[in-house]
């Protein structure tokens, strides 16, 4: 199974609450593979399994909690 990997742009990001709220809300989608937080960045890199999720509801997952997304980059393998 081959994972996407991409690097989202999220301005929002403050602190280390927003870290452990985003990897938690996150990491729990079935799909995702793995997820990190840069507060500096202000960026979220995630590994997903395409076939299982859509980067669109990882992405409603974080505004939902208060994290939107202003911009996205596919890394490729």
């Amino acid at each position: 199974m081959p994972l996407t990997r991409v690097v989202l742009n999220t301005p929002n990001i403050m602190c280390t609450h927003c870290k452990t709220s985003i990897e938690g809300v996150v990491g729990d989608l079935f799909g995702v593979k793995k997820v990190e937080v840069d507060v500096e960045a202000k960026s979220v890199a995630l590994e997903y399994d395409d076939a299982a999720i859509s980067l669109e509801t990882v992405e409603r997952a974080m505004a939902e909690e208060g994290y939107g997304v202003v911009g996205r980059h596919v890394i490729e393998v």
